[in-house]
């Protein structure tokens, strides 16, 4: 049920902060996603993203009321056109797993809604770049897709992420929703034995402050600041850096 206090982030992405400035990165907001605004401040304006409970301060000014949504942005980015031909002006760049609520499709485009000035305005994504809210994709192949991006603390877009983003990111084109950091993430899952056996694809192994995808036995994906990006590398070199930490599944209810 939708209250008058449940936001729509209308920007392309934009950070929650810990207090009203902008020194201590939380988490970043996507557009469609919603924040549910417990009060304001001035420019500021205090809640939770509702998709992971995770709080802190936002810019007003990119929030708007809510909007139904039916349809996510189903790769690394797409972009909001004037017009349904790619030749006419960018409005703005989405990202993986940006909510947006598609109103017609005509052809190869989708006419969607977006908000400039206070005001609804009507853009074009060409539609294989979108997929049902419903549509359920490979966790571990979206993980893959977003090797190379940078790092960076607090990010949760193919522009930049961190650890746990990639797992969360990955996790929400399953339909999954799971924790933003990767404590929590590992507080839902369930450990297992550091066996051989159990370093095979869709486990995790986490460390205090890191965590990152088994792919198969002898490597290991994850966002991390000592390459600062995402990177594909041996298991044994990330042990041999880090020490084995803990194999863990995430569990489901």
């Amino acid at each position: 049920m939708v209250s008058t206090l449940d936001k729509s982030i209308i920007k392309s992405s934009c950070f929650l902060y810990k207090n009203k400035s902008t020194t201590k990165i939380e988490t970043e907001a996507i557009f469609g996603e919603t924040f549910v605004v417990e009060h304001n401040e001035n420019k500021w304006s205090y809640g939770y993203l509702q998709n992971d409970g995770y709080y802190g301060w936002i810019l007003s000014n990119c929030l708007s009321e809510y909007c139904n949504t039916n349809y996510k942005i189903s790769k690394k980015w797409a972009f909001i056109y004037e017009k349904p031909d790619p030749k006419s002006k960018r409005i703005m760049t989405l990202y993986l797993n940006s909510f947006v609520n598609v109103i017609s499709k005509k052809n190869n485009w989708s006419k969607v809604i977006y908000i400039k000035n206070s005001k609804k305005c009507f853009g074009y994504i060409f539609s294989k770049n979108l997929d049902l809210k419903s549509k359920m994709n490979n966790w571990i192949l979206t993980a893959k897709s977003l090797l190379g991006t940078p790092y960076l603390w607090g990010g949760k877009t193919p522009e930049g992420l961190d650890c746990s983003a990639l797992i969360q990111l990955s996790y929400a084109c399953q339909n999954i929703l799971i924790p933003r950091n990767s404590y929590n993430q590992f507080k839902i899952s369930k450990k297992l034995p550091f066996l051989k056996k159990n370093l095979s694809s869709g486990n995790l192994i986490y460390w205090k402050g890191h965590i990152g995808i088994i792919l198969d036995q002898n490597n290991f994906l994850h966002a991390n600041g000592y390459h600062m990006r995402v990177e594909q590398e041996p298991i044994d070199n990330v042990i041999k850096r880090l020490g084995k930490g803990d194999i863990i599944r995430i569990k489901f209810n």
